[in-house]
């Protein structure tokens, strides 16, 4: 596999205030990580994996603990001027390395 692209892990700096109002915070990096990003759709996630949600990129990574389901990602997609955030909508964890399925 060949690790050519990157994605970087994001995180909210919004928090609950002592009125229990949420205030908003913004998108900081946390991390970037060496991966392999390929194009995916549902159709290829229900027959690979039984997966039923929408998907628009499958990533090959190693384990990173920082990554869980609804963690917020930032790639930049071929075609686009500014990076896209995306949500990790699952994680199928292999011996050494994850498969990551991605949506906006």
């Amino acid at each position: 596999m060949f690790y050519d692209k990157e994605i970087t892990i994001m995180e909210d700096t919004g928090y609950m205030n002592d009125y229990g109002r949420w205030v908003d915070g913004e998108l900081t990096k946390v991390k970037t990580i060496e991966c392999d990003v390929q194009p995916y759709n549902k159709s290829l996630a229900y027959k690979d994996y039984a997966f039923e949600e929408d998907v628009k990129y499958r990533v090959f990574c190693d384990p990173e603990p920082l990554i869980k389901n609804g963690t917020q990602v930032q790639y930049q997609e071929v075609f686009k001027d500014k990076p896209t955030i995306f949500n990790v909508v699952n994680i199928i964890p292999w011996d050494d390395y994850w498969i990551l399925l991605l949506d906006n």
